[in-house]
């Protein structure tokens, strides 16, 4: 965050950081390992991923003292913003259950970007009667998919994959949780990843 000693020179800092962000044309992620307070959780917003440690993450834009002197409620950082949190709000796309596990996955995303795309030559049919999950894996090359908001809006799922080699997103919904019904959260779930 901004430290109050240096002034605006650090807010200006802050915003020079924000805009490089901004002006990126490649895909930005966001590895989370401790307490981002401030600025560090607002860059968390202006990347396209964000992985973060349970129990040990925490994108907030200010910390537990300042809410207590400001509107009187005794909070923590894992409340206010930390993994478990972000991952039901939608802002964590990946939660993690430890720092290993959370570049595990960040590998496992880069090779959806990094990689050149293959034409399919089939298309599978579809079946009514199997659940979201199986079908999705049914399609996929094996052990490629990738979801991630698993926690946020699940009447929706959304992930990464490969089909014959050719890297696909897929957003879809998932029967299984209240019939599939695109809720508001699953809307927005919609939007965030388009």
């Amino acid at each position: 965050g901004a430290d109050m000693s240096d002034g605006q020179l650090s807010l200006s800092a802050a915003g020079s950081v924000f805009r490089a962000l901004h002006d990126l044309d490649t895909p930005k992620l966001y590895l989370s390992y401790g307490t981002c307070v401030g600025a560090a959780a607002y860059m968390a917003e202006l990347c396209d991923m964000v992985f973060a440690v349970k129990g040990q993450s925490a994108l907030c834009l200010t910390g537990p003292k300042i809410v207590a002197k400001a509107i009187y409620e005794v909070t923590t950082l894992m409340t206010m913003g930390g993994a478990e949190e972000g991952a039901k709000r939608g802002l964590v796309h990946f939660p993690a259950a430890s720092e290993e596990e959370m570049v595990k996955d960040c590998r496992r995303v880069m090779t959806f970007l990094r990689q050149k795309q293959k034409t399919p030559q089939d298309s599978l049919p579809m079946n009514a009667e199997v659940s979201m999950e199986a079908l999705i894996e049914g399609i996929v090359d094996e052990g490629s998919a990738i979801s991630f908001w698993k926690e946020w809006a699940p009447s929706a799922t959304a992930l990464f994959a490969r089909i014959m080699g050719m890297r696909v997103g897929i957003f879809a919904n998932n029967p299984s949780v209240a019939a599939g019904v695109l809720d508001k959260g699953a809307a927005e779930k919609a939007a965030a990843f388009y």
